[in-house]
């Protein structure tokens, strides 16, 4: 499996090696090489070929984004009980707990989508058209969401490493790896090797500074994914799933410059990762294990070092061929900055606030200085420690042209203020708010002092002003806090909103910060244990009946062509599958003939496949068990079984628009907690007893907190706790 932006040539090589050890290979192709997509967005295909394959396990090899993909994949079909087709998976190069380069890329991309606020629309078509050459994607680049879901901690990593309750017990700001290094949520029915690598005589070894910071917690990369990213977990926490395996000298992809070996193209990588896969057989050339880091051992998402560097809008224009167009760009007392030039073949050179002239030739003389990239490439830079404050000139030459420039300036400059707009909920339905908050800190404190502009850019790529405020009513905490806020409902439009706005210092500091949340179509398809029943009330060995399940969607659009399955999950019997059509809001039934056999107790289970388009809520009730103990009616009584655990039913109705009954089952007197959060892990309401009785419970919720405020319209999460077990399940709230 190919990484984002990529395509399946990029295996040529490496397949090969694969296939000269013996090795049947396939190559996906999933969705659409571009940023547009989230990693869970591309499951259903990965699904869909696994299952079209004729082997019953499949081994993957997956670069980059294909990792998470192929464990996101995992996860769902553990959590819909659905059969896992991967048994064994190496990752190569995958940000497993991030990559700090997607910090970067927002950033710039960000400050470029200010800089064509008010642009021509032939300009910014151009600029995006510069965006897609330099970021290698195919298509349009301007929707980013995968990039979000790729930053150190983010919400997909944070449960993709840690499961759906991590940290719900912890203080603010303990979330993540730190916190939770030793129960990182591993596949328990798949063997995964992973391999990270290092970019040491690269032009892009200097992300190191630029991008990861200087100094003794400096982390090894392949430019673009740390070492310690790509090896995903911490040894110690699971010795028998980490390989400490890097490949000298191997860059991520040849995303901006050639540099190196690639993972794809190395040759001795692929006979190392032929020899993982192997069982058995060493790797065919030795390798050094992991260096730790200098702070001692491996550093996980909130141990990076931290990123000082701020973005201000960017300068977007055009020059005519032949000429040197000027620009300014006005830097405040800081300790770095970075000048970037992104253009069709101009050669970028600056001027100080003195009138000194600085060339990429004169990195070897000028202290601090430092140039990247290729005079004329189309993108490049220079790096300035202790730049001179005041407004330095930036010449784009053109004089060797004879080409139109479009040209876009990035500037950089390290401050202790940051920046961040950030969105109530990411995942919107129809009829959702978006609710968004932007803030300029310092030292952990809002700045009242500073202002906003901010802009919405729509799926069809319409850039609109926002109007935010400060003022206690708008989402935004107290009125003249520094937190400013804004609320409006999207409109049909389905795809992604971008936030981006400008923050203005009274020191004249500007700096660009933005966010993004998506409007997609409601999917959900749902099953309870109460919706199996049988057409005997009374079975015991040697009778034949019926097993009918009810489904339901909850969804506002028909589903068609649900297979649904049955099976004993006592004996790992399938009695049955059929397919239905399922209308919008509604129910459809199915029905498989069982011949009743020993043993006394049976565990009948149905489960509905996931959708393929577009991605459920939530898989946890895709699937759902009815316990028959013969000769016992099953409508009256259910023995629950010894080996019986914790169970927290589907919520019903679910989604709801008004009372909800949560319902959860014990298997002994337990004292139980349960209780209700929000997205971002808020609590919103809680129960408690100190003892329970075995058996089934019920709880009436109104759809209020704790201070009996009805809460707004969004995703929340329904845990229970008891007797040292947890169950959680997902809710929408419309």
């Amino acid at each position: 499996m190919h990484g984002i932006c990529d395509d399946t040539s990029i295996w040529d090589t490496f397949e090969q090696t694969l296939i000269d050890s013996g090795f049947v290979v396939e190559r996906l192709v999933y969705g659409t090489p571009d940023f547009s997509l989230r990693p869970s967005d591309y499951v259903p295909d990965l699904r869909t070929w696994l299952n079209s394959m004729g082997a019953g396990h499949v081994t993957v090899v997956a670069h980059s984004m294909g990792g998470l993909i192929s464990r996101k994949y995992i996860e769902e079909q553990s959590v819909a009980d659905q059969p896992n087709k991967i048994s064994k998976l190496v990752t190569l190069g995958t940000p497993h707990h991030g990559s700090d380069f997607g910090r970067w890329m927002l950033r710039f991309y960000f400050g470029v989508l200010q800089g064509v606020v008010g642009a021509m629309p032939n300009q910014t078509a151009m600029v995006f058209e510069l965006l897609k050459r330099y970021t290698k994607c195919q298509a349009d680049p301007r929707s980013i969401p995968a990039a979000f879901d790729m930053l150190p901690a983010s919400e997909f990593l944070n449960e993709l490493n840690y499961g759906a309750n991590r940290g719900l017990d912890d203080p603010p700001g303990s979330h993540g790896w730190d916190a939770h290094r030793n129960e990182t949520t591993l596949p328990q029915d798949a063997e995964i090797a992973t391999i990270g690598g290092t970019a040491t005589f690269c032009t892009w070894r200097r992300v190191g500074a630029w991008i990861w910071g200087r100094g003794p917690t400096y982390h090894d990369n392949d430019a673009v994914v740390a070492t310690n990213s790509a090896l995903m977990a911490n040894p110690a926490a699971a010795p028998d799933r980490d390989v400490d395996l890097v490949g000298s000298h191997l860059t991520h992809a040849e995303l901006f410059f050639t540099c190196g070996a690639t993972y794809l193209n190395s040759t001795a990588l692929a006979r190392k990762t032929a020899g993982i896969l192997l069982r058995g057989q060493p790797p065919s050339e030795p390798h050094q294990p992991l260096a730790p880091a200098a702070t001692g051992g491996l550093l996980g998402a909130e141990e990076t070092q931290d990123d000082s560097m701020r973005v201000a809008p960017a300068i977007v224009d055009t020059t005519s061929p032949g000429r040197v167009a000027l620009r300014s760009v006005a830097l405040p007392v800081t300790t770095a900055a970075d000048i970037m030039l992104m253009s069709t073949d101009a050669i970028l050179t600056l001027e100080t606030p003195s009138g000194t002239i600085l060339t990429p030739g004169d990195t070897s003389t000028v202290p601090g200085l430092e140039y990247y990239g290729d005079p004329g490439s189309g993108f490049e830079g220079f790096h300035i420690d202790h730049p001179a404050a005041g407004t330095w000139s930036v010449h784009v030459d053109a004089t060797h042209s004879s080409d139109l420039q479009t040209f876009v300036i990035v500037a950089e400059h390290a401050s202790p203020y940051l920046a961040g707009v950030s969105v109530a909920n990411s995942q919107l339905y129809a009829g959702d708010t978006l609710q968004f908050s932007a803030v300029v800190s310092t030292g952990g404190s809002p700045v009242a002092s500073a202002s906003w502009a901010c802009h919405l850019r729509r799926p069809d790529g319409a850039l609109e002003p926002v109007g935010v405020f400060d003022d206690g009513a708008h989402g935004d905490g107290s009125a003249g806090d520094g937190v400013f806020g804004a609320a409006f409902v999207p409109g049909a439009g389905l795809g992604d909103y971008q936030v981006v706005g400008t923050a203005t210092l009274l020191t004249g500091e500007s700096l660009v910060a933005g966010t993004v949340a998506r409007l997609a179509r409601f999917a959900d398809l749902a099953v309870d244990s109460l919706d199996i029943v049988l057409s005997k009330n009374l079975v015991v060995a040697g009778d034949s009946v019926s097993v009918s399940a009810t489904v339901h969607n909850h969804g506002p659009d028909a589903a068609m062509g649900v297979t649904v399955t049955v099976t004993d999950r006592q004996t790992f019997e399938e009695l049955g599958r059929d397919t239905v059509d399922i209308p919008a809001g509604g129910s459809a039934s199915v029905q498989v003939p069982w011949h009743v056999a020993a043993p006394n107790a049976h565990r009948i289970q149905v489960s509905i496949a996931p959708l393929a388009s577009p991605a459920e809520v939530s898989l946890a009730n895709n699937s759902a068990v009815r316990t028959v103990v013969l000769g016992y009616p099953v409508g009256v009584r259910e023995t629950v079984p010894a080996s019986a655990r914790l169970v927290l039913r589907a919520p019903r109705p679910n989604p709801s628009h008004g009372t909800v009954t949560l319902t959860f089952s014990l298997p002994r007197n337990e004292a139980v907690t349960l209780v209700l959060f929000d997205i971002l892990g808020r609590r919103v309401r809680r129960w408690e007893w100190r003892q329970l009785g075995a058996g089934v419970h019920f709880v009436e919720w109104d759809g209020t907190t704790e201070t009996g405020t009805r809460l707004p319209a969004g995703v929340f999460l329904c845990r229970l706790r008891a007797g040292g077990e947890v169950q959680s399940q997902k809710m929408i709230v419309r």
